[in-house]
């Protein structure tokens, strides 16, 4: 389970994931932010018809000016944890969208 939301008069994303008893908590400064996009790792399964790709992971990744080691990367699908990405990408879409316009509004 997690939650996101974004603060757009300071400019900052928060993030809260847990799983089982672990909490993780994410803040990402805007006003520092260059560029966000949407990062999807997979893999691909051999089937009896052929072959077929499996998402691994879905991240939203914010990177920063000159801090590549940085860079914060939002889950929004874990194979490991939900085995089926039902909307997540299309989530993702939304909000990589919704934090490069606040960064594109800092960089006027």
């Amino acid at each position: 389970m997690y939650a996101i939301g974004i603060d757009t008069d300071m400019r900052k994303v928060v993030y809260t994931k847990k799983v089982g008893d672990t909490l993780q908590d994410i803040m990402a400064d805007l006003t520092e932010a260059n560029y966000c996009r949407v990062d999807i790792m997979t893999r691909t399964e051999k089937t009896p018809n052929g072959t077929s790709t499996v998402v691994e992971v879905l991240h939203l990744v914010i990177t920063f000016k000159g801090k590549a080691a940085n860079d914060k990367h939002i889950e929004f699908y874990n194979n490991d944890i939900r085995p089926l990405p039902g909307g997540q990408k299309a989530l993702a879409d939304k909000w990589q969208e919704i934090v490069s316009s606040a960064i594109k509004r800092g960089h006027k």
